[in-house]
């Protein structure tokens, strides 16, 4: 097998020979064997170091350093360490997860490769300001421990599954024995419905298209952002009132049919969405329809800030608060579980359970209406304390409807002594 060499390039360009020029640019490190480029092997930008922009002579030692790392490597029967300015500045590990999530891009969505790029390079910032090479048990567990500090536990979490996910199969063990953290859900809170006519009111007559996702959020419940602006026309079906979630867009992955509720469709008439090409985004750019998309933060913010104008805690109340908002109001209406369940489109009823618990949908209104208050349990000197045994026999009796026709005076006064004393 011949040799594969390693060679030190920019951007879109090969080969090269770095020069001051190219400083602006992004240099590779390319694997070529028979003169064809195999793989891109790491990525050297003019990153700061010790909060030091590197100069052209240190970012030209490090392209240098990795390639006669790589070119011993190809040949060696057991790998050599890489050099000391690959360890400070380029850990082997970070090209392994890089060339892992590479071969992954494909197949998965574009904002989960961006997560995850965000996640190593974080790592590798982390492994470059201890100038650590490799990825070890006690090194994880130390910087998820860092990342713990500032971050929530789902965050750590996430980072745990992100690396261990990338890591080749047999150093997945690294981080089999990381704590996973309890995380406490804190969902967005639901508006009330005296909330939800101002913010109609605020929203419908100068901000119809906002309007109307947020209606798809409520009654659909549609993910605002992950979903809803990736719908097109061609998933409404006006006939059947129903709207389908395909697999490609849908947070689990499965092509799922959802009801499109009678308020909602009357709204959908309005638009004269069925008017549109099939092609077209239901939330396109420009306020209408589109074959552009809507761009992803555009709606968020904007209904951020009529929140903050209206003096909402945006921490709290969010675009997503439409969703939870719709699982109360449905939860009221009476509508049924298992119809609820498949509206949501969540795999199972319990899943579905523990949801309405987080958002506070499952009360019980007798909490409210029959909790005596304090003064209703204090001792009174009334007839009741008198009689308390007649009371109770009278009452029993009165439930079977046996009272004799002279105690039923005696019952009508304690009634009217029970009425008294709970107001």
């Amino acid at each position: 097998m011949e040799q594969k060499k390693c060679l030190a390039r920019t951007y879109k360009t090969y080969p090269v020979t770095p020069t001051e020029a190219d400083m602006t640019k992004v240099w590779y490190i390319y694997c070529v064997q028979d003169k064809t480029i195999r793989y891109k092997q790491h990525p050297i930008t003019r990153q700061s170091v010790n909060n030091q922009q590197l100069t052209f002579a240190q970012r030209l030692a490090i392209a240098n350093g990795i390639c006669a790392y790589y070119n011993t490597a190809a040949t060696a029967a057991i790998p050599t360490p890489a050099p000391s300015a690959v360890q400070k500045y380029s850990p082997f590990i970070i090209t392994r997860l890089r060339g892992t999530l590479a071969d992954a891009k494909p197949n998965i969505r574009k904002s989960t490769h961006n997560t995850y790029t965000s996640k190593i390079n974080i790592l590798e910032a982390y492994l470059r300001q201890h100038d650590i090479a490799e990825l070890t048990q006690d090194v994880a567990e130390r910087f998820l421990a860092e990342i713990k500090a500032t971050r929530k536990p789902a965050t750590v979490n996430a980072y745990k599954v992100t690396i261990q996910r990338l890591l080749p199969k047999e150093e997945k063990k690294i981080l089999d024995d990381a704590k996973h953290l309890k995380v406490f859900p804190e969902g967005a809170m639901y508006f009330t419905r005296s909330e939800i006519v101002r913010l109609h009111e605020t929203i419908a007559p100068k901000h119809p298209q906002l309007w109307l996702a947020c209606m798809f959020v409520f009654y659909c419940f549609i993910r605002p952002r992950a979903e809803l602006l990736k719908l097109r026309i061609s998933d409404l079906n006006f006939q059947a009132h129903t709207l389908t979630v395909p697999g490609d867009v849908s947070k689990n992955h499965r092509t799922q049919t959802v009801v499109i509720p009678r308020p909602l469709m009357t709204l959908l008439d309005e638009w004269q969405l069925h008017r549109y090409p099939k092609n077209y985004y239901i939330i396109g750019k420009n306020g209408t329809p589109n074959d552009v998309p809507m761009p992803n933060n555009y709606l968020g913010e904007q209904h951020r800030l009529i929140l903050l104008s209206l003096g909402f805690d945006t921490q709290k109340y969010k675009m997503y608060s439409w969703k939870n908002t719709g699982l109360i109001e449905a939860i009221k209406s009476g509508i049924d579980i298992v119809s609820l369940q498949r509206q949501v489109r969540h795999h199972s009823l319990d899943q579905l359970n523990q949801y309405l618990r987080e958002v506070g949908a499952i009360q019980c209104a007798q909490l409210y209406t029959h909790f005596p208050s304090i003064e209703q349990l204090k001792p009174t000197d009334s007839v009741l304390h008198n009689y308390i045994d007649d009371m109770l026999r009278l009452l029993q009796n009165a439930q079977r409807h046996e009272v004799p026709k002279n105690e039923r005076y005696q019952l009508s006064l304690m009634r009217a002594e029970i009425d008294r004393i709970i107001g």
